[in-house]
């Protein structure tokens, strides 16, 4: 019995099928861990808030708006809120923004959007 399964034709079809989902799976799931907050050190400042969008992304969601804002160190950012949340908010108020490390050591921005002043 195992001299004939020796002898078996490998099915490199199937085989490369398997490696192939497996790799995608893999990719997927190193991109989603890439993005999760991690351990460190969170930045909180203040930004002012340079231009407002509003952005829909699908008939069954709710409305989104994209606000880009000016950090005092001259560089933009941006974000994306509910517009529901946004309240009152509008071109030129400063905003309260924090940024998050990820894990791969970028920083990601989330905006506390009861902080308009």
């Amino acid at each position: 019995m195992a001299a004939r399964l020796g002898r078996a034709p490998i099915p490199w079809r199937e085989v490369g099928a398997v490696l192939g989902v497996a790799f995608v799976l893999g990719v997927v799931a190193l991109l989603a861990w890439a993005g999760l907050p991690a351990a460190g050190a969170q930045t909180q400042i203040a930004a002012r808030i340079v231009r407002m969008m509003g952005v829909r992304e699908s008939k069954y969601d709710p409305p989104l708006t994209l606000i880009e804002v000016e950090l005092p160190n001259g560089r933009r950012s941006s974000v994306t809120m509910p517009y529901a949340t946004i309240g009152r908010c509008k071109v030129g108020d400063t905003i309260d923004m924090t940024f998050v490390p990820t894990n791969v050591g970028a920083m990601a921005p989330t905006a506390d959007p009861g902080s308009c002043r």
